[in-house]
């Protein structure tokens, strides 16, 4: 969206005229190494975070953006750039919610580029087992290892997996951290048990689906007969 809304870039643009290199040098860490294009970078962010402020989109109004620790600084800027353009946009310095975001299968960030990294729903369910099989878990080197010492829920994909998603309960939950760090059940116990809510899902999402496509055809042949 940021490279292909005007709005976003114009405003970048005029935003930039009052933001100088020891400013972001001081929250990036840029050096005389950093390339333009990442120096202009934040730019964009910034103009992202406050063009729905601009009148086209209702004019200044208080703004909350959910956002990971780790765009902190973006939003950092984009308050400060907002108290610089008060008087000429009006902007009001935006408020921000910090949200813990759930990591890929291997304990990095979720890419559509590398397919194996996350669970998708147009997935077959024998492509969910696959993963969820391959997925980085907090399992000792051993299973003896794990009974005597524990594992690490923490570390475990499958274990957030679980806490995201497939564990509505806060009890069972608990109840399934507990097990891990006593070494009451191993890595391959507990990916059994997720392979099997995975399949659950997916059938009940077949379902739904079938039910909404039947729904969705019925009403387009109401409204275009000949479709």
């Amino acid at each position: 969206f940021q490279s292909r809304s005007q709005e976003v870039q114009g405003l970048a643009y005029s935003l930039a005229r009052k933001v100088n290199f020891s400013e972001v040098r001081a929250i990036y860490g840029f050096s005389g190494e950093t390339h333009l294009s990442h120096l202009y970078y934040p730019m964009i962010d910034v103009a992202d975070i406050l063009h729905p402020q601009l009148e086209k989109f209702g004019g200044p109004r208080p703004t909350v953006v959910p956002v990971g620790v780790d765009q902190d600084p973006h939003l950092r800027l984009a308050r400060d750039v907002a108290a610089k353009f008060s008087e000429e946009y009006g902007f009001l310095p935006p408020s921000s919610t910090y949200h813990r975001l759930m990591r890929d299968l291997f304990g990095g960030k979720m890419s559509s580029s590398r397919p194996d990294s996350a669970l998708f729903l147009t997935d077959p369910p024998e492509v969910w087992e696959r993963k969820i099989w391959d997925a980085l878990t907090g399992g000792r080197p051993t299973a003896r290892e794990q009974r005597e010492k524990g594992g690490e829920p923490s570390k475990c994909l499958v274990y957030e997996l679980c806490m995201y998603h497939f564990m509505p309960e806060d009890k069972e939950l608990l109840e399934l951290k507990e097990r891990c760090e006593k070494g009451e059940i191993i890595c391959g116990e507990c990916k059994e048990g997720m392979v099997e809510r995975a399949k659950d899902f997916l059938r009940e999402l077949e379902e739904r689906r079938k039910e909404v496509r039947s729904k969705v055809e019925r009403l387009l042949h109401e409204i275009y007969p000949t479709f």
